[in-house]
């Protein structure tokens, strides 16, 4: 017993030391960059794949149910069998694409995405679905911006600078401080990780809008030429 306490007081007495050797490691700006960079490379190669393992597994039941359903043809609705039959093609239909689009809509994706699949993947048309117009067409328009919009869109560019500028002069303002401690170090990597997060949210929301203007310049572009080659 007596030499499990005197394990426990030297592992106690060992925490200040270890306090202070790491201070003295973050004390040092090429150190502390070699750290910051390790956390930001642990956060991407991190695997969260997990968190959204029992959606699909509720998914993947469904669809079983939906295949019985439709395999099992004597038993089946005639009047809901093409509308189930609808509902497992949509649910392929997004697995592949990311988009979840029903008969009509999915022809409209199909026939947008033939038209312009040389410079428009299915990344793009996923980005740019809430700039879709809906018409009794089969082909898909982009909707006019708005001026709120365009605010929005000139408003997140301006932020997202700003706070990128922010998040650098930070950086520049803590590596050349001479004052330096655990709690300021811990409070800086806080604030500069939020920044550069709120940095690229506010980035990652123009995407949308220029998916949508890729979209249109490109159908304008093979509008024009067909036009020239009827001439």
């Amino acid at each position: 017993m007596d030499k499990d306490l005197s394990t426990a007081t030297e592992a106690l007495n060992s925490i200040p030391k270890f306090l202070e050797a790491f201070q003295g490691i973050l004390e040092n700006p090429s150190a502390w960059v070699v750290l910051v960079g390790f956390l930001f490379w642990s956060l991407l190669k991190k695997d969260s794949s997990h968190l959204f393992d029992l959606v699909e597994r509720k998914k993947k039941n469904r669809l079983k149910d939906i295949e019985n359903y439709i395999s099992n043809a004597e038993c089946a609705c005639n009047d809901s069998l093409p509308v189930i039959k609808d509902l497992r093609d949509a649910y392929y239909f997004e697995s592949a694409t990311g988009i979840y689009a029903e008969k009509l809509e999915r022809k409209k994706l199909i026939n947008l995405y033939n038209s312009t699949s040389i410079e428009i993947n299915w990344i793009t048309i996923k980005r740019a679905t809430p700039y879709f117009e809906t018409s009794s067409s089969d082909d898909i328009q982009i909707k006019e911006f708005t001026k709120i919009d365009k605010l929005s869109y000139w408003y997140n560019c301006f932020s997202g600078i700003l706070l990128f500028i922010s998040a650098a002069l930070l950086l520049l303002s803590f590596l050349f401080s001479d004052d330096k401690n655990l709690v300021k170090t811990a409070a800086f990597s806080i604030s500069f990780i939020f920044i550069i997060l709120f940095a690229l949210f506010l980035t990652a929301q123009n995407w949308p809008a220029n998916a949508a203007k890729k979209i249109k310049v490109t159908l304008k572009n093979k509008a024009l030429n067909n036009d020239s080659n009827c001439v």
